[in-house]
C-alpha cells in the first residue's frame, strides 16, 4: 500500500470544515493503517470503531430493503463516527463535530477517490 498517496487523502479528509479525525482501519484486526486529525486518544478511538462495523458484518446477510450499507453513523451528544467500507477489509473511520456543517457529499467524493488509490495500490502489490 503506498503510505504517502493514503496518508495525504486522510489528511485533506480530516482537514475538512467539521471533521476531527479520519482513519483507514483493518476491519479484522482492528489496527489503524494510518491516521489525521486532531482528537486526543484518536488511534484508540478509531482502532475501537472497528467492533461497530465487525457487528454489522455478522448481520448483514439479513435481507435490506435499500441495498448495501455505504456508512454506519453513530450519533453522540457532542458529534458523530462514521464508518464506511473503504477497499477490502478496510474501512474509514471518521470522527466529526455534531456542530459544524459537514459537506457530505465531498467527504464520500473523497472517500471514493482513497478506496480507488487503494485499489490501484493493491493491484499492483505495493
Amino acid at each position: 500500500m503506498q503510505q504517502a498517496g493514503v496518508a495525504h487523502y486522510l489528511r485533506a479528509m480530516a482537514d475538512m470544515t467539521g471533521i476531527d479525525t479520519c482513519a483507514l482501519v483493518d476491519v479484522e484486526t482492528g489496527m489503524a493503517w494510518h491516521v489525521a486529525g486532531r482528537l486526543p486518544q484518536q488511534d484508540v478511538l478509531v482502532e475501537a470503531a472497528t467492533d461497530y462495523w465487525r457487528m454489522y458484518l455478522r448481520s448483514r446477510s439479513v435481507p435490506k430493503p435499500y441495498g448495501e450499507l455505504r456508512a454506519h453513523i453513530m450519533l453522540y451528544a457532542q458529534g458523530r463516527m462514521t464508518i464506511a467500507p473503504c477497499g477490502d477489509g478496510t474501512v474509514l473511520v471518521c470522527f466529526s463535530q455534531d456542530a459544524q456543517p459537514i459537506d457530505w457529499s465531498a467527504w464520500m467524493q473523497q472517500a471514493r477517490v482513497l478506496q480507488s488509490h487503494l485499489m490501484q495500490a493493491r493491484s499492483h502489490g505495493t
